[in-house]
This record gives C-alpha cells, sequence and structure tokens, in this order.
C-alpha cells in the first residue's frame, strides 16, 4: 500500500533546501577535482582533460556517492540520534513529547540552528564518501579515463573546448540527475 503520510511543509523545505545546498557542494567538489587532477597531472600526461576528470567526478557521484551517503547516513543516524539527540529531518524538537524510544532528544534549538547542523553533518558525510570514491576513482583511472575519452573522441568533441565543457556540464548531468531519481 501506498502511503499517505504527508511531512510538514517546513520539514519538506528543510529537506529539499538541504539537498539543494548538497548539489551544489557536490559540483564544487567536482570543479575542484577536475582542476586539481588535470592541473596535477598536465606535466607530461594524457589523462589532464579536466572536462573528462568532471565528467568522472559526477559520474561516480550518480552511481557510486550516492548510494554510499544513503548507506553512510543510514548507518549514522541511530548513532546521531543517540549520541547527540538530533534526529536527521526533524527540524523542530518538541520539548513537550518525549522521544518514543526514549532517546533524550535536543530541546529549545531554533528550526534553523538544527537545519544548520543536519545541513553540516550531510555536507561532512558528503565529502567523506567523495573523497573515499575519488581515491578508487584515481586509482582506476586508466580504464575509467580512457573510456570517456574515447566517448568524447567519438562525439567528435576533441579539440572542441566549448563543446567538451557544456556536454560534461549541462548535457550529460541533466540527462544522469534524470535517470537518477
Amino acid at each position: 500500500p501506498i502511503s499517505t503520510y504527508r511531512r510538514p511543509f517546513l520539514t519538506w523545505v528543510g529537506d529539499m533546501s538541504k539537498q539543494l545546498v548538497g548539489s551544489l557542494w557536490g559540483h564544487l567538489m567536482n570543479v575542484f577535482l577536475a582542476l586539481f587532477v588535470g592541473n596535477e597531472l598536465e606535466g607530461g600526461s594524457t589523462l589532464n582533460n579536466q572536462c573528462v576528470w568532471y565528467l568522472m567526478g559526477f559520474l561516480s557521484d550518480i552511481i557510486c556517492v550516492t548510494f554510499l551517503c544513503w548507506w553512510v547516513t543510514s548507518a549514522a543516524r541511530p548513532l546521531i540520534r543517540k549520541k547527540c539527540g538530533i534526529d536527521i529531518g526533524e527540524y523542530e524538537q518538541d520539548s513537550h513529547s518525549p522521544s518514543p524510544d526514549g532517546v533524550a532528544m535536543v530541546k529549545g534549538v531554533p528550526p534553523w540552528a538544527m537545519w544548520c547542523i543536519q545541513t553540516g553533518i550531510w555536507l561532512a558525510i558528503m565529502t567523506a564518501v567523495k573523497v573515499v570514491v575519488s581515491v578508487a576513482m584515481f586509482s582506476a583511472q586508466s580504464h575509467l579515463y580512457r573510456w570517456l575519452a574515447m566517448a568524447f573522441q567519438y562525439g567528435g568533441l576533441c579539440h572542441h573546448a566549448r563543446a567538451q565543457l557544456i556536454t560534461s556540464v549541462i548535457i550529460v548531468p541533466v540527462i544522469g540527475d534524470a535517470f537518477q531519481l
């Protein structure tokens, strides 16, 4: 059966805005990764196209990072709830009703402050997972990079910097995000 429970509007706004901030943070991490790795490998390496590196970062996000962030959040949520008294996704802790499992919850924190705390937790989880996935991706760079570079070559994008940029930062992410939902 389909659940008919609806979160309060402000809780939904809090969750959606947290996802928006996370998406921006993910984009900035991918840009940093592309610039850093592309510049580090520039000296004599053929694996230095920053658009390909950005695309590798984005594809790792929709294939690995999203799942791993969900897993880490699911694993950390009970621990954060028990140790810190924060229930991720709850912004207004009702001081009159006890928690159903008897855990002492943080009381008296304004909803905006709780949102900031939870957004910080989410960004920390995203960053840790992205670092682990980026190290794995860098370790397998010869295979992953060459595959995407061949796709650029077969797509006629080589030696067309703007076409590479539009493809790697706009076209593929729009398509990838549509399938990720």
